[in-house]
């Protein structure tokens, strides 16, 4: 299939210990210099044949919609959101 689901919607309570000081969703933290979870994640979609990425959102959207948006333009795949 040519279409990939991250489930990014949850408050990502069992990722801990990742800083709250931030003030972004989880899924948007950097886990490199240049890379964050959600960025990774849709990477490596990508790299399996995934040209469409799917993410659900809920807590700080716009902070997952940006590091996902940011990932897409670097990887050459679509983002989609779902509220």
């Amino acid at each position: 299939t040519d279409v990939g689901m991250i489930l990014g919607a949850g408050l990502s309570s069992r990722i801990e210990p990742i800083p709250t000081l931030t003030h972004a969703a989880k899924p948007a933290f950097k886990i490199s210099e240049d890379e964050s979870l959600i960025g990774r994640s849709a990477r490596l979609l990508k790299e399996h044949g995934v040209k469409h990425v799917m993410v659900n959102t809920f807590y700080k959207p716009e902070t997952t919609q940006a590091a996902l948006n940011k990932a897409s333009k670097d990887h050459d795949f679509e983002a989609h959101y779902l509220d």
